[in-house]
């Protein structure tokens, strides 16, 4: 013992200056002059680092320490192991042979036959690199040289090639990765692709994140027979209760292509912003008790800027959409402003499409009047409908019902007559005749509900029975003036809804069994109109296998308008879901498919699984895929198979795809993986699938 602290207070007075300081104990300890000898369990604090070896050599005078035979050194999550480690103390130096690193807080193991090592830089040289186990690894890296920043935390490697179950499969000149999970600037996966109609495709992503808060994706793109073209991609988080993004693009197409397609523009560009702040609000507001901002503009030139963001070809509406809304909260009201910006790729220019700018709303939350028994809300809206070309209109809505409710019968139902006050005032603008007269709207009307919500316990199950019975009678409707096609005012009709909804619980209270039902029926005129009637049905044989029947039926016709059933089972290894939809009414279109997905998790970590979409009318299959995956924790892949026929706009008009093809990614765990898609697209028929 007395060895052991004398050398202790030995290296912590003589090395406390160069850092933190050394201590060390052994079970026999020797000094001759500037050299200290330790041997037997010798055991090394520095910080928090430990060292152990068989034998420790400590040179005062050099401040040099040599560390024999069975080495291991640990700190935090890595530890590593080696049969020689030398380390100057003074210049914060060490060398080492035969080595063995492995980081526990990744799984990374680094093995080789020598490194140098600074404060900041490890020099390695002919060693191997894997995440998988060391004995035999599915995968590794074999490099002649290589360098690791401790400080950003990055592996350099000269000279690498890549081997899988023991052979070499490709060689680069150098290969560099990031052995953190957390976000940092440099390349990420590449994508590549083949399409018919675009030849091969390689797009190469560039991540930047200079700040915590907000980063950019450049990704640079090259279509062999179309073009080449870049995107951009903001991400930013401004508070912990906002967030936004911005993209951005440009893609120009090839003479050749531009010309064969006969396509709308040879350039595509555009930009999308996206935010979104759940607590946006003026500080001089009192008693906000929530608020919100969401913007979601989009601006582009042609459809094709779309279409050009990723590989995948995918169905765009013609119509984008643009919208920005904003409400505050409080207590007793509500305040809202929200617009809609319309743009049509398929117009020259868009002068004359109708744009919603803005809609401003204000509602006043049920109150009492008097007694708890009668009650009042106020609804107000402000809509303007505005175009620079044709006709547009801003008007007044106000709605203020007034609700009066007592329960019978010691709560088994609930009586309440209404009296529903709406006002509408229309103004319009870009007035093309003189017969356009502004409009005025007012009316109201009655409502009487009559609803009961029952529970009783059984001794299996507790049920739980809501009944309504509502009628709404107009009573007072004065007009005036012109009313155009895209103003709509509410015109309420004399009608009864009848519903009822019922509930099974077990004694779980798992809500085994749901049944939904409705109908409307039209009172004005001589003759009663029927409604659809609405019913829906969920139940849950157990928690992991569910039935569910939506249907609307059209007394009107005497037959189902539409039904959906599906069944989906759902445990830990297995996934299995199918619906089926049809519908068949003169009015409507028909249509009658299934849909269909399952998943299998096997032993080994494979799954399998596959989807379909079936157009039983029309005789095709929408689209089908089968796919595989493996996960071997150091490293997964999955290969996916897909057939689909997909309608798509393009510059130069609708057309239909009939694509084939095959996807493959595979991913190494803390370095990265490549994914590659190769698809056979044929232009087929565009109204395949439609009546």
């Amino acid at each position: 013992m007395h060895k052991k602290l004398s050398l202790a207070v030995t290296l912590a007075t003589s090395l406390y200056s160069t850092s933190l300081p050394y201590t060390m104990y052994a079970k026999n300890v020797e000094s001759q002059g500037d050299i200290v000898t330790a041997k037997g369990g010798v055991v090394i604090y520095n910080g928090d680092k430990v060292y152990r070896a068989t034998r420790a050599v400590y040179n005062k005078k050099k401040k040099v320490l040599e560390l024999f035979e069975d080495v291991q050194v640990m700190s935090g999550k890595s530890s590593s192991t080696m049969e020689y480690l030398k380390v100057d103390t003074k210049n914060s130096k060490s060398t080492t042979e035969k080595f063995f690193i492995y980081s526990g807080s990744d799984g990374l193991w680094l093995r080789g036959a020598k490194y140098d090592s600074n404060d900041s830089i490890y020099e390695v040289k002919d060693s191997e690199v894997s995440s998988c186990q060391a004995n035999n690894p599915d995968w590794k890296i074999l490099f002649a040289k290589g360098k690791y920043n401790k400080k950003s935390e990055f592996l350099t490697l000269t000279r690498p090639t890549f081997y899988f179950k023991q052979k070499p499969i490709f060689a680069l000149p150098w290969f560099g990765f990031s052995t953190i999970k957390r976000r940092k600037s440099g390349l990420l996966r590449p994508k590549f692709g083949v399409k018919a109609e675009s030849g091969f495709i390689y797009m190469q992503p560039y991540f930047w994140a200079p700040s915590k808060n907000w980063d950019i994706t450049f990704t640079p793109q090259i279509r062999t027979k179309r073009g080449e073209g870049i995107y951009a991609e903001l991400n930013f988080a401004d508070s912990i209760y906002s967030k936004g993004s911005f993209t951005s693009g440009y893609f120009k197409e090839k003479d050749s292509f531009y010309n064969e397609n006969n396509l709308k523009n040879k350039e595509h560009y555009g930009y999308d912003f996206h935010y979104e702040s759940s607590k946006f609000l003026p500080i001089s507001i009192k008693r906000v008790k929530e608020s919100g901002l969401y913007v979601d503009l989009k601006n582009l030139n042609d459809i094709d800027y779309e279409n050009l963001k990723d590989i995948n070809i995918k169905s765009y509406n013609k119509l984008v959409t643009s919208r920005v809304n904003y409400f505050i909260k409080r207590d007793s009201d509500f305040t809202g402003i929200y617009a809609k910006y319309f743009v049509d790729t398929d117009k020259v220019n868009n002068s004359d499409t109708m744009q919603e700018l803005p809609t401003m709303q204000y509602h006043i939350f049920t109150k009492n009047i008097l007694t708890k028994n009668l009650t009042y809300s106020f609804d107000y809206k402000l809509k303007n409908n505005y175009r620079i070309k044709g006709l547009n209109a801003a008007w007044h809505e106000i709605n203020l019902p007034i609700k009066f409710d007592i329960p019978l019968f010691g709560d088994f139902l609930n009586f309440s007559a209404s009296e529903n006050l709406y006002y509408s005032q229309i103004k319009y603008g870009n007035k093309n005749d003189s017969s356009i007269e502004n409009a005025r709207y007012f009316s109201n009307y009655h409502k009487f509900v009559l609803s009961s919500d029952l529970t009783k316990p059984y001794k299996s199950f507790l049920h739980n029975l809501q009944l309504q019975a509502s009628l709404q009678v107009p009573s007072f409707e004065d007009k005036s003036g012109y009313f155009a096609d895209f103003v709509n005012i509410n015109k309420e009709k004399k009608n009864l809804t009848l519903s009822a909804n019922q509930y099974f619980y077990d004694h779980d209270g798992l809500d085994y069994l749901t049944i939904r039902s409705s109908q409307i029926i039209y009172l004005d005129g001589k003759k009663k109109e029927y409604g659809d009637i609405l019913n829906d049905v969920l139940y849950k044989y157990s928690k992991k296998l569910s039935f569910s029947e939506n249907s609307i039926y059209s007394k009107k016709y005497s037959k189902i308008k539409r039904l959906q059933t599906g069944v989906i089972y759902d445990d830990d290894f297995y996934h299995f879901s199918l619906f089926h939809t049809h519908q068949n009414l003169p009015t409507d279109k028909k249509v009658n498919y299934f849909t269909s997905d399952f998943n299998v998790d096997l032993n080994g970590g494979y799954k399998v699984g596959g989807t379909i979409n079936r157009d039983i009318k029309n005789k095709f299959t929408r689209d089908w895929s089968l796919w595989l995956y493996r996960d071997k924790k150091c490293w997964n892949y999955k290969i996916k198979y897909k057939e689909s026929l997909i309608p798509i706009l393009t510059s130069a008009g609708a057309k239909s795809y009939k694509s084939q093809g095959v996807y493959f990614l595979v991913n190494f765990a803390n370095i990265g993986g490549i994914s590659y898609e190769y698809a056979k697209d044929d232009i087929v028929d565009s109204g395949v699938g439609d009546e």
